[in-house]
C-alpha cells in the first residue's frame, strides 16, 4: 500500500505541473473581445484598410463564383447511374489530393522568389490576371471540353489563392500596427468574407436562376469582380508605399538636428581620434587614453 501511496502522489504531483503551465498560457494569451462596430470603424478612418477588405471581398466572392461553376459542371458530366456517381466521387478526391500537393510545392518553391524578385505589386496580379485569362478562355472552349475547363480554373484558383495571395494579404498587414491590425482581422476575416460569400449566392440566385444564364454566361459575372479586383489591388499598392514613407518620415529625423541635440561633437571626435591612434602607435594611442582619463572623460562605456 505504501508504493501505491507514493506512486498516487507523485501522479498528482506530476498532474498538477503539467496543468499549471496551461492555465497560465491561457490567462496570458487571452485578448478581449472586438466588436464589429469598432472594427468598422477602424476600417473607415484608413484607406489601407478599406482597400485591403474590398480586395477580400472581391477575391472570395470570384472564388465563390467559380467554385459554383466548377461544380455545375462536374454534376452536368457525372449526372447518371450510380456508377457515375462513384466515378465522380473518386474523380473529386484526386482532384482535391493533387491539388493539396501542388498548393504546397507552390508555396514552397514559388511564393518567395515571386516577392523576391518582382516585389508585392506583381505578385497581387499574378492571381485575377490567371482567373481572367481562364474566364476569357470559357467562350472558345466547345460544350464536351468545358469538364477540363472547370478543373483548370478550379486548380488555378484554389492553388494561388492558398499559396501566394493568401502570403501577400498577410504582407499587406506589415504597415499596421499590431493593435490596429488584430481589430481590423477580425472584421475582414469574419464578417466581409461571409458578406462576399453572401453576395455571390444572391448573384447566382439572380443570374442563373431567375436570369437562367448558362456557365459561359456566369463567366462575364466572374470578370467584372476581377476587373474590381485588379483595381483595388493597383490602388492598396500606392496606399502601401504612401504609407511606408509617412512612417519612415516620423521615425527618421533629421540627423544634423538629433547630433546636435544628443551628442557632445568635441568628445566624439576625441574618442575617434584616439581609436585612430592605436593603428599608427601604441605609445600613442596610450598617451590619448591617458589624457582622457586625466581630463575625467574615460567612461565606462569608454
Amino acid at each position: 500500500s505504501r508504493p501505491q501511496g507514493r506512486a498516487w502522489a507523485w501522479l498528482h504531483k506530476v498532474r498538477s505541473l503539467e496543468e499549471k503551465p496551461e492555465t497560465e498560457v491561457s490567462t496570458k494569451t487571452a485578448r478581449p473581445k472586438i466588436g464589429y462596430f469598432e472594427s468598422f470603424e477602424l476600417l473607415r478612418k484608413s484607406r489601407h484598410l478599406l482597400f485591403l477588405a474590398g480586395i477580400v471581398l472581391a477575391d472570395i466572392m470570384v472564388t465563390t463564383l467559380v467554385d459554383f461553376q466548377f461544380n455545375s459542371q462536374i454534376a452536368t458530366t457525372f449526372r447518371g447511374d450510380l456508377n457515375l456517381k462513384n466515378e465522380k466521387t473518386a474523380f473529386l478526391a484526386s482532384f482535391f489530393t493533387l491539388l493539396l500537393i501542388l498548393s504546397y510545392f507552390l508555396h514552397v518553391l514559388a511564393t518567395n522568389r515571386i516577392l523576391r524578385n518582382f516585389g508585392i505589386r506583381v505578385a497581387l496580379m499574378i492571381t485575377p490576371l490567371f482567373l481572367l485569362i481562364g474566364s476569357l478562355s470559357i467562350f472558345l472552349v466547345p460544350f464536351y471540353f468545358l469538364i477540363y475547363w472547370a478543373v483548370s480554373i478550379k486548380g488555378a484558383d484554389i492553388s494561388l489563392t492558398h499559396s501566394l495571395s493568401q502570403s501577400v494579404r498577410e504582407l499587406l498587414y506589415i504597415p499596421i500596427s499590431p493593435e490596429v491590425k488584430y481589430k481590423a482581422k477580425v472584421f475582414i476575416d469574419m464578417f466581409v468574407n461571409k458578406l462576399a460569400k453572401g453576395l455571390a449566392a444572391v448573384l447566382i440566385l439572380l443570374f442563373f436562376t431567375l436570369l437562367h444564364f448558362s456557365l459561359k454566361e456566369m463567366s462575364l459575372v466572374v470578370i467584372v469582380f476581377i476587373f474590381l479586383w485588379i483595381a483595388l489591388n493597383q490602388q492598396i499598392t500606392k496606399e502601401y508605399v504612401n504609407i511606408v514613407k509617412r512612417s519612415l518620415r516620423i521615425r527618421w529625423p533629421d540627423a544634423d538636428k538629433l547630433v546636435s541635440e544628443k551628442i557632445d561633437v568635441d568628445m566624439t571626435k576625441l574618442v575617434f581620434d584616439t581609436l585612430q591612434s592605436k593603428k599608427r602607435s601604441s605609445v600613442l594611442y596610450a598617451m590619448n587614453l591617458f589624457d582622457l582619463f586625466k581630463r575625467e572623460r574615460l567612461s565606462p562605456e569608454l
